[in-house]
């Protein structure tokens, strides 16, 4: 895989419908052209990723988004990107004709956003396109936040944009938007109270609770690895899996009963965006330690980052939760 820190040879690539990886703030993405049918494939097939997934669409300017992405970027749409943007919140709006049905799964939306990265805002602003970019892993795995995770995902790829390590270290808020409401389709660090405090508290604001694939993130087995994981009381764990190796990732304490060479604090401080940030590195690590189960336990779901943490738990031990519960 070459990897580079020149957006000119990222550019080159891009123009020659390449696929590279793609640093944001959030987590690195899987980007190509996406007014290239062509290019779109590429990501689905690197992937793996089922054709029904819709694609995030990553630019540089509300300006661009009005005249190239989007139908109808209502007003509630431009106050948020007046407050959110650039930055971790994808908005779903209708899509334009120039978004190939490829990368909205064949829905009549798409989400757009504008990452914060100032290596990927630089990219954006020399392209003549603006790029579809998943996440920079095979379909349901743990995304990517450095470029060591990125060469150790897709083996395959060519070419990666290296960004350093992501600084937010979680997927973005998905938000749908309509004119009379607001929905929010995937959690991230931005939540209600943030959404609230610039839109108003008397615009309505759900959480989606269905189980059509509107945006990406919405896989109920998601941000999952290799070893198995169990989400619970560790202690009680603990118990169920004595005769098991096991490696244990917890927010702030270690335990006794297992060697600290098998565990991962997320924050020794308690700090959220710390444990945010750390996540998906320290599940790489434990993933690689060649235990036979990862135990792990929700974070206090007092703030939005938090439980967008806890959502990526629940689907990442999705399976192995659902058949402890049968």
């Amino acid at each position: 895989m070459k990897v580079t820190k020149d957006i000119y040879l990222a550019r080159e690539w891009l123009l020659q419908n390449e696929i590279i990886g793609f640093p944001t703030e959030t987590v690195y993405g899987l980007a190509g052209n996406t007014f290239s049918i062509e290019a779109v494939k590429k990501i689905f097939a690197l992937k793996k990723r089922p054709m029904n997934h819709p694609l995030i669409v990553h630019t540089h300017s509300v300006e661009f988004i009005k005249e190239n992405i989007c139908s109808d970027f209502n007003h509630i749409a431009c106050t948020l990107a007046e407050s959110f943007w650039p930055g971790a919140m994808t908005l779903v709006l209708p899509k334009s004709q120039n978004i190939p049905k490829e990368v909205t799964g064949g829905l009549e939306t798409v989400g757009v956003r504008i990452p914060s990265h100032p290596l990927s805002l630089e990219l954006l602003k020399i392209l003549p396109f603006p790029l579809a970019a998943p996440s920079a892993n095979m379909f349901s795995y743990l995304s990517s936040t450095s470029v060591e995770h990125v060469c150790k995902n897709l083996p395959n790829l060519r070419y990666t944009l290296d960004g350093g390590r992501c600084r937010v270290g979680i997927e973005s808020t998905i938000i749908q938007v309509s004119k009379n409401a607001i929905t929010i389709l995937r959690q991230g660090s931005i939540g209600i109270s943030e959404i609230q405090k610039v839109v108003g508290k008397n615009l309505p604001i759900y959480i989606y609770k269905g189980n059509q694939i509107l945006t990406a993130g919405m896989s109920k087995k998601h941000y999952s690895i290799k070893t198995p994981l169990v989400v619970g009381n560790i202690n009680e764990l603990l118990l169920r899996y004595a005769r098991q190796k096991v490696a244990i990732l917890t927010f702030q304490h270690f335990f006794e009963e297992v060697d600290k060479q098998y565990q991962r604090r997320l924050s020794s401080k308690g700090d959220i965006h710390e444990a945010a940030f750390s996540l998906y590195q320290n599940l790489y690590e434990l993933d690689q330690q060649n235990c036979e189960v990862v135990l792990s336990t929700y974070l206090p779901n007092d703030t939005a980052l938090a439980r967008a943490i806890n959502d990526r738990l629940r689907r990442a031990s999705y399976t192995i939760n659902e058949n402890s519960n049968n």
